[in-house]
């Protein structure tokens, strides 16, 4: 039987020129003749040899075809395949994370699989776990308005609330705002439609209008 490092370089030349792999994915793909505890060991060798770069945990490149940049969303997507999770959306962005008296910036990324925390280049990534409804929301910018409403709650999302933080939406904003009511929880677009008032249901009619107008449109061009 060949030995371990034998067969993780030949599974690791199979790759294209800097592609990032994990330990998962190599037992994955067929090539666990040895237990984990032998794969680790070897491949702690080829990264003391220089052979390898130990990108993340558990996260690994050839050092001479290595990238100069890897970003957070590359590291992010092959942390999930290592779950079979799967990345459904970009970062919503940084938040900071407070402990010890010290305060953390964090990337987030959002995916119907299981949540995950991990440190790449001095800060700490996180895949949250998400409803496919709030996964939906995290691809715009008004989207995630819409998000941060919801999780900061009942308690602290009032008609009040929801009425300042759309304040400075422009009129096509407000209306990506109200179109994305069936995402949002029963209580939110309750409070929503209080906080917009008459002018939600306006908006409602011109948008369905709009709906009715491209509709007859495209009848009209493609004929009988």
């Amino acid at each position: 039987m060949p030995n371990c490092t034998s067969e993780l370089k030949k599974f690791i030349s199979s790759l294209p020129p800097g592609e990032l792999f994990s330990t998962t994915q190599f037992l994955a793909r067929g090539h666990s003749s040895h237990l984990r505890p032998s794969v680790d060991s070897a491949l702690a060798k080829l990264v003391k040899a220089g052979y390898l770069d130990r990108i993340a945990s558990g996260i690994f490149v050839k050092s001479e075809t290595r990238k100069a940049v890897y970003t957070n969303l590359e590291i992010a997507e092959i942390k999930a395949r290592c779950s079979a999770n799967q990345i459904n959306s970009l970062a919503q962005g940084r938040q900071s994370e407070a402990g010890n008296n010290t305060t953390t910036e964090k990337t987030v990324f959002f995916s119907l699989g299981n949540s995950m925390k991990f440190r790449y280049q001095g800060e700490y990534i996180s895949i949250k776990q998400v409803s496919a409804k709030k996964l939906q929301l995290v691809s715009s910018e008004i989207g995630a308005i819409v998000l941060s409403l919801w999780q900061n709650g009942k308690d602290l999302t009032d008609a009040a609330e929801i009425a300042r933080t759309i304040a400075p939406l422009s009129r096509n904003e407000l209306e990506e705002f109200i179109t994305l009511a069936p995402c949002m929880p029963n209580w939110l677009s309750t409070r929503a439609k209080e906080a917009i008032g008459p002018k939600w249901q306006k908006i409602e009619r011109e948008l369905q209008q709009k709906k009715v107008d491209e509709i007859t449109k495209t009848a009209a061009v493609r004929g009988p």
